[in-house]
């Protein structure tokens, strides 16, 4: 009997665990069709995107309606992606799943918690109730939620902080949206008159939900009413369903001193921060008076009020007896403060980038860069790359916009960087600055290099140790802020050793070896770049030279003997180009083969006409460029 008793016992476990493994493999499965589900909605957002380009640099909520995805019953109501212009962002909803969409924004030194959902969806029509925050300082809170149907950015801040947390607020003009949350109904007036000392009943409010029906013992009414105390006092009540969705209303109750006296309660439109005017609305117990004296002096009857900035505005009401009832009211949500910065706009070679640097205490929501009249699109990063822009004629721009919609327009100081300028140095030699064609070698004082711009003057290399070639090269690749293995600007040195076709690593090994144009393509492949190459120069092809100079881009030359060569053969580079026509010549070499025969001067590092080129026995010219140019 015990036997049986054990053999039914292991019997029953086996059947539990198959049980606890179908129900976990069924859980898992259920995940994964989720996210798999967030991933057909992404790709479906995508293309709706796409083909809508309207909605290109705009943030809007793609729901499922729109995306055409039927995402099952228990998650079809609250269902779409977000899309910031760049990002897209799933957001499911479901009874049993809920997308992760943001995360908390945490500091050791400051922390901020955001209670409820990062992203919360409400109706049209709906107030926002803000679930609020936890933190361990008092935080600013930037911009407001309309009722209308949009996109809304709340912002969190720790004053003098750049911890930020942000909570964004969808309101969507939808039924189904709509039966999620219960409705409120008032029972009596929204602005009710009580006299001082009597007894106060609230007559309270109804509240019914789609799915749970008859919700109005779950009011909860926050606010009480001192009627021993004249003034103004507020009640709000709220409730939420057993979904955890929730509403509120609110009611108006004035403590007045006698029933005959004229009564006065007022609100403000908007009453969050705004950098518009702010409209005084009035309240008015009794049609019964005979005018009102504004804050500026002026008579009327009308009941609202528009003020430009914020400041104490007192309105005294009088009725038919002369009897006269005074109310100041504060304003403190305006602020018309215009974002203030600095702006410079670098021109390099091959591009423009403009960086804004925000002096005011904005919180800035956008920049939009405007480059000679063409405008980007509504970022909100403070640098922007764009086209190279002609340092003489250029323009730059930018519109800056913060939360509530301050604006401001910023000139950028324009910084040419995009020719490089002729210095001389110590000894009196010129050279483009920031190029490498100071690394030269002074046959006339042995091993040294005099005009090497590099701190460890030992890896600068020389013509001596690597052919000029590779000196000329290591000139051109300059121009593209080429790193080493080293992290430091190529040298001729670290060209040999790192990217040339033929290397021994011995002194000398370079010279005629590592000549000929198709191995300097070899080299230039090698760090990413790209190579061509022009056998004669003539009109036609003098000009497709000046063209790539003006682009920014370096030439290499080799000439035969006389002028720029005393011997066999010599490698030389082009840098630069005047609005003259006039092209920089860098010589690796001071004085190995610049001779001219004529008169015993040197050709080192000098601007020379390209007639004068065509006429000095260049036998050919390798452009070098960036990647898929050739």
């Amino acid at each position: 009997m015990g036997k049986i008793i054990k053999k039914v016992i292991i019997v029953i476990a086996v059947i539990g665990l198959l049980l606890l493994g179908y129900f976990l493999f069924l859980k898992k499965e259920n995940k994964t069709v989720y996210e798999l589900k967030e991933e057909e909605m992404v790709s479906k957002a995508k293309e709706y995107v796409i083909n809508h380009p309207f909605n290109n640099g705009k943030e809007v909520y793609l729901d499922v309606n729109k995306l055409g995805i039927d995402v099952g019953d228990s998650c079809q109501i609250i269902s779409g992606v977000i899309y910031n212009g760049q990002n897209y962002t799933p957001y499911l909803v479901c009874d049993e799943y809920r997308s992760n969409v943001i995360n908390q924004n945490d500091k050791i030194e400051s922390y901020i918690h955001l209670n409820g959902d990062e992203i919360m969806i409400i109706p049209e029509g709906i107030s926002f109730i803000d679930p609020g925050y936890t933190s361990n300082f008092s935080l600013n809170i930037y911009g407001q939620v309309q009722e209308e149907e949009g996109i809304y950015n709340l912002y969190y801040n720790i004053p003098n902080s750049d911890n930020t947390a942000m909570r964004k607020v969808i309101v969507i003009n939808s039924d189904p949206i709509k039966r999620l949350f219960p409705t409120l109904t008032l029972q009596g007036d929204p602005v009710v008159y009580v006299v001082e000392n009597k007894a106060y009943n609230d007559e309270l409010c109804t509240a019914n939900d789609y799915l749970d029906g008859d919700i109005s013992n779950k009011i909860i009414v926050q606010g009480n009413v001192d009627t021993s105390k004249i003034g103004e006092y507020t009640l709000k009540y709220i409730v939420t369903n057993s979904k955890g969705y929730t509403n509120s209303i609110t009611r108006i109750v004035n403590v007045v001193s006698s029933e005959s006296e004229l009564f006065i309660s007022s609100s403000l439109k908007p009453s969050s921060l705004t950098n518009k005017d702010v409209t005084i609305s009035l309240n008015i117990s009794s049609d019964d008076y005979e005018k009102i004296v504004y804050p500026d002096g002026s008579e009327g009857r009308e009941l609202e009020y528009v003020v430009h900035e914020n400041g104490v505005y007192h309105f005294s009401v009088y009725d038919k007896l002369a009897r006269v009832i005074e109310k100041d009211i504060e304003v403190t949500n305006i602020d018309k403060t215009k974002p203030k910065g600095t702006c410079q706009a670098t021109i390099y070679f091959d591009r423009t980038e403009v960086e804004v640097t925000i002096t005011s205490k904005n919180l800035i929501k956008s920049y939009q860069y405007d480059l000679n009249n063409k405008l980007s699109g509504v970022l909100d990063v403070n640098k922007y790359i764009g086209e190279k822009l002609d340092p003489k004629t250029a323009k730059v721009k930018v519109k800056v916009k913060d939360v509530i919609d301050n604006e401001s327009e910023i000139n950028c100081t324009i910084v040419d960087e995009s020719v490089r300028k002729v210095v001389t140095d110590s000894n009196g030699k010129n050279c483009l600055e920031g190029y490498i064609c100071y690394v030269q070698f002074d046959f006339t004082n042995g091993d040294r290099y005099p005009f090497c711009p590099i701190d460890d003057l030992n890896t600068c290399g020389s013509i001596a140790r690597t052919g000029c070639s590779i000196t000329s090269l290591a000139n051109a690749v300059s121009v593209f802020g080429l790193k080493s293995r080293l992290g430091n600007a190529h040298t001729p040195y670290t060209l040999w050793d790192e990217v040339y076709p033929i290397n021994n690593k011995n002194v000398g090994s370079c010279w005629g070896g590592c000549s000929a144009w198709q191995k300097i393509r070899t080299a230039a492949k090698t760090l990413g770049l790209s190579a061509s190459s022009i056998t004669r120069l003539d009109n036609t092809t003098a000009n497709a030279l000046k063209e790539h100079l003006k682009k920014g881009y370096p030439v290499i030359l080799h000439a035969g003997k006389g002028p720029y060569a005393s011997g066999n053969g010599h490698y030389l580079s082009l840098l630069g180009i005047r609005d003259d026509g006039y092209v920089f010549l860098s010589d690796s070499a001071n004085r190995s083969g610049t001779a001219n025969p004529r008169n015993n001067s040197y050709i080192v590092d000098t601007w020379v006409s390209v007639d004068r080129l065509i006429s000095g026995h260049v036998d050919y010219y390798v452009l070098i460029g960036p990647k898929g140019m050739f």
